[in-house]
This record gives C-alpha cells, sequence and structure tokens, in this order.
C-alpha cells in the first residue's frame, strides 16, 4: 500500500506548520508572505491553501509567546 489521501493532507500539513515556525522565526511574523512559507514548505499557493487556518495560528501564537 501507498499513501492514502489523508496521509499526504496529514503530511502537507505538517510541512506547513514547521515552515512557518521556520520562517515566522527567522523573518519575522509581519515580514513573512504566503509565498514564504510555501517556499519553505514546497507546497504550491494552492495547496498551502487548505492549511492556511494553521498560518492564523502560529501567527498569533507567536504573538503571544513574543508580547505575552
Amino acid at each position: 500500500g501507498g499513501v492514502t489521501a489523508e496521509e499526504r493532507r496529514m503530511q502537507r500539513r505538517q510541512r506547513f506548520i514547521d515552515a512557518g515556525v521556520e520562517v515566522f522565526g527567522t523573518r519575522g511574523l509581519f515580514q513573512t508572505t504566503m509565498r514564504d512559507l510555501c517556499a519553505e514548505a514546497r507546497l504550491t499557493e494552492d495547496e498551502a491553501a487548505a492549511h492556511a487556518e494553521f498560518v492564523t495560528k502560529l501567527g498569533a501564537d507567536a504573538l503571544w509567546l513574543r508580547f505575552g
């Protein structure tokens, strides 16, 4: 057996989350673009759009950690 569609979706989601942590940490929250995240995660913008809610959450978490 190969990888199921759900497993691929979860792998893309994890790559996107990992990219967010890396790029927000190096570029900063307000200097990061969706293109930056997609490049880091090796996802197309269409693939990433399905996981965009995680960008919002990562950004909110980053702000909370920074400014408490």
